[in-house]
C-alpha cells in the first residue's frame, strides 16, 4: 500500500481545494528485508486533487483507478502494519487553530478511530510497522518562531522524546528498521530543499544530521524532496534539477525544471525516471517495500501529473492525486 501528500505554500494557487501538506510514507516491516521476501502490493492510498472535501481513497496499482473511498475530512495519510492500516490527520481541532488529531482506519474500510494524539502541525511520519510516530513542530503555534523540534512517540506506551533539528522541515520519513528519521529540510544551495538523515532520534543529544545524499544526472546540486525508504533501507527521493547550474532557479527566473525519481544505492544517485515540466510546482512520492514500484506526482509540461514506476516502466495514472502511500 502507498500514500501521497501535498506540499504547503507554492502549490496553493495551483491546487485550490486540495489537501496541502508535506511528506509521505511506505508500508513494510519493522526490519529491513530482502525484496524477494516482500509481498508485492496491489493498491496505494492517496488524496484526490481538486475534489473537496479533503479525503483519502484507495487506488489500484495495476490501473491507477479508484478502488474505494476510505475516509473524508482527512490529510497526511500514512500506511503502516504491512499496508493494513492508514494513519491520518484531522483538524484543526479548533476553528483557526493549528492543532490536529491523529486517526486511523483499515485499508479494507470501516469506521475511523481517534488515536488520542494531538499534534501542533501537519508534518508527520509513522514508522512502517506502526509502532512509532514522529512529527516536526516549532514554538508559536500558528505563527511559528525559533528552532524546529522533532518529537518521536511510541504509540503503545505514549513515551515521547524531543530532539532539536538543524532547520525547519517539510516532510518526515522513517527508515525501514525504525532506527532513524529522514527529513526534508532547507539546507541546500540557494535555500533549496534537501534530504538529511536525523540519527539518534531516541537519545538525549540533539539529532545528528548526516551529509546530504548525492544528486542524479551528475548535477552539482539539486532540490531533494519527499524522502522514502524501501524494505531494504534504500533511500528514494524526487530531485529537481535546474536547466542551467550557473543560473539557479532559486535566484533566476526559470520556466522549467527536470523532475527525477531518484534511488540512492551504495552511495550513488540513480535516475529511475524523469520528466521536464513547469518550475516550482512541487512533487510527491511513495515507494513500495520491495523498492520495485513507486507512485509519484511531478510536473510534466505545464501541469502536474501522477505516474506509476514499476520495474523500469512508467505509466501515467488517470486521476491526479497527492499524498500517496504504498
Amino acid at each position: 500500500m502507498v500514500a501521497i501528500r501535498l506540499r504547503r505554500g507554492a502549490l496553493a494557487s495551483v491546487l485550490a481545494g486540495a489537501a496541502l501538506s508535506a511528506g509521505l510514507t511506505i508500508s513494510g516491516c519493522g526490519a529491513a528485508v530482502p525484496a524477494a521476501h516482500v509481498k508485492t502490493p496491489s493498491t496505494f492510498v492517496a488524496a484526490p486533487v481538486g475534489a473537496p472535501p479533503e479525503g483519502i481513497d484507495l487506488y489500484s496499482l495495476a490501473t491507477g483507478r479508484l478502488v474505494r473511498k476510505l475516509v473524508a475530512d482527512a490529510i497526511e495519510p500514512q500506511t503502516a502494519d504491512d499496508g493494513r492500516v492508514v494513519y491520518f490527520l484531522r483538524g484543526p481541532t479548533t476553528p483557526g487553530g493549528c492543532q490536529y488529531s491523529v486517526w486511523k482506519v483499515a485499508t479494507t474500510g470501516g469506521p475511523a478511530h481517534d488515536v488520542g494524539i494531538r499534534l501542533n502541525g501537519v508534518v508527520m511520519g509513522v514508522s512502517p510497522d506502526g509502532r512509532f510516530l514522529a512529527y516536526a513542530s516549532q514554538p508559536g503555534g500558528c505563527h511559528p518562531v525559533g528552532p524546529t523540534y522533532l518529537t518521536t512517540i511510541a504509540l503503545s506506551s505514549r513515551h515521547e522524546h524531543v530532539a532539536r533539528l538543524s532547520s525547519p522541515v517539510q516532510s518526515v520519513a522513517w527508515s525501514s528498521n525504525d532506527r532513524s528519521v529522514t527529513v526534508e529540510g532547507y539546507g541546500g544551495p540557494y535555500g533549496s530543499p534537501v534530504v538529511q538523515v536525523e540519527r539518534d532520534v531516541w537519545s538525549a543529544k540533539p539529532a545528528q544530521a548526516s551529509s546530504h545524499p548525492p544528486c542524479p544526472l551528475d548535477a552539482p546540486y539539486c532540490g531533494q524532496s519527499y524522502p522514502q525508504y524501501d524494505g531494504r533501507n534504500d533511500l528514494f527521493y524526487i530531485a529537481t534539477v535546474d536547466p542551467n547550474p550557473k543560473r539557479p532557479c532559486a535566484v533566476y527566473r526559470c520556466t522549467s525544471q527536470t523532475y527525477v525519481l531518484t534511488e540512492v544505492r551504495r552511495g550513488k544517485a540513480l535516475a529511475l525516471a524523469r520528466t521536464t515540466g513547469q518550475a516550482g510546482l512541487g512533487s510527491w512520492l511513495a515507494v513500495s517495500p520491495s523498492g520495485t514500484t513507486a507512485v509519484y506526482t511531478v510536473a510534466s509540461g505545464g501541469s502536474l501529473h501522477t505516474f506509476i514506476w514499476s520495474a523500469g516502466n512508467v505509466r501515467r495514472v488517470p486521476a491526479l492525486v497527492s499524498q500517496e502511500n504504498i
